[in-house]
């Protein structure tokens, strides 16, 4: 009869016949092979006090079976077998899913569609976007990496753009700035690897990370679990995951909105989004459903949704204003720095500021130049009652 003890099996041999003076004999079973010895005095303590042939070895005394050796030997020449097959098995599939697009497209659910902007008759025949964002969970030192992919298709031709940047303690750098003309590769969802952003895809095409093809920094973010799958319209997602950074071999958790959308003859992107996060609390993407101007610090067409312990709700009508502003000269236009978001009834109120910001002019003609900015931003998140910190990062463009 066997008694559990740990990862033993500890129980007693009967008495053999003809040898009834002989005590009885305590028996271990450890992976298959039995040793027999002496029963101590205090068996609790048995897996901290074994004797010398307790362990199965690779390397027994002489004088052991043949049959015992093999015994020994073939567990851990399966292991290292195993192990073996394992890292020639990832390495292949890193080194194949670099070289190909992303093959699956974002899903989206069945929620209400808000229609895009349709302000620009100008507009190319047909626009993409896919913006990965990770925001790190520790709020001291907040870590925020924007993965961005867009593109302009005419026809069989494409104009693709890549950007990489990354935020650490309000402190930000751009990493990637590429551009580059060429065929047009599969749907405009699709995420295509580029000279200085390289990408893991499943076997059946899913994303499964992005990093940097030259360091330094070396930087690499990995999707995880998908928590939430939201529409906004027919051709647009957002894709809410946990996610690991990392960062010249330090990893840093958190979580990333995966925000992807196209837009076609007459149409133009969203305005302005805010992705928040206040731990295993709440989480919250919101969106501009038209682009801001400084002209227009109220502007009450904002939607979103937020996932508020594990409860997932949509809001439409949101109304944002720009509460505080200063000069961006290389623009010579004002920013704002400080941000009020609030429902119609007053069930949600989200006040943030800028911790530290990535400005650029870009070239236009007139005197005002557009303006894309990325900014860290920390503040606080209440509903029903309750008021929760919350941080994390907003994208401003100005055009």
């Amino acid at each position: 009869m066997g008694i559990p003890l740990g990862p033993w099996v500890v129980g007693e041999e009967k008495r053999r016949e003809g040898r009834p003076g002989l005590p009885p004999r305590q028996v271990v079973r450890y992976l298959g092979t039995v040793h027999a010895f002496p029963r101590p005095t205090i068996s609790l303590f048995l897996p901290l006090t074994r004797p010398e042939p307790y362990m199965p070895s690779p390397f027994l005394p002489r004088g052991r079976s043949d049959r015992l050796r093999r015994q020994c030997h073939a567990p851990l020449l399966l292991v290292m077998v195993a192990i073996l097959t394992a890292l020639l098995a990832l390495a292949a599939c890193e080194s194949e899913g670099e070289e190909q697009p992303e093959a699956v497209l974002p899903p989206t659910t069945t929620l209400p569609a808000e229609p895009l902007p349709e302000t620009d008759p100008e507009a190319p025949l047909e626009g993409h976007h896919r913006h990965l964002v990770f925001v790190s969970r520790d709020a001291d030192s907040t870590t925020v990496v924007p993965w961005v992919f867009q593109g302009l298709r005419a026809g069989t031709s494409e104009t693709r753009g890549r950007g990489v940047w990354i935020g650490r303690g309000g402190t930000w750098e751009r990493l990637v700035n590429e551009a580059e003309e060429a065929g047009a590769v599969g749907e405009a969802w699709q995420i295509v690897p580029g000279p200085g952003i390289g990408l893991v895809v499943s076997a059946e095409g899913r994303l499964e990370s992005l990093r940097l093809r030259s360091a330094p920094p070396a930087l690499r973010t990995r999707l995880g679990i998908v928590l939430a799958d939201w529409s906004t319209a027919p051709r647009e997602g957002v894709r809410f995951h946990r996610a690991v950074t990392e960062v010249e071999g330090e990893e840093v958790e958190g979580f990333l909105v995966d925000y992807a959308g196209i837009t076609g003859p007459g149409q133009q992107p969203r305005g302005d989004w805010l992705f928040l996060q206040g731990g295993d609390v709440f989480q919250a993407f919101f969106v501009a459903v038209t682009p801001a101007t400084a002209e227009t610090p109220v502007l009450p067409t904002w939607m979103g949704w937020t996932r508020i312990a594990v409860r997932e709700r949509r809001w439409s009508a949101l109304e944002m204003e720009w509460d505080e502003m200063r000069a961006f000269e290389d623009a010579r236009r004002d920013i704002p720095t400080r941000w009020e978001l609030r429902s119609p009834e007053g069930e949600l109120e989200v006040v943030v500021e800028s911790v530290g910001s990535h400005l650029e002019a870009l070239e236009g003609e007139g005197a005002l130049l557009p303006v894309e900015a990325f900014f860290t931003v920390r503040g606080e998140a209440s509903f029903d009652g309750e008021t929760v910190a919350v941080h994390g990062v907003l994208r401003h463009r100005q055009p």
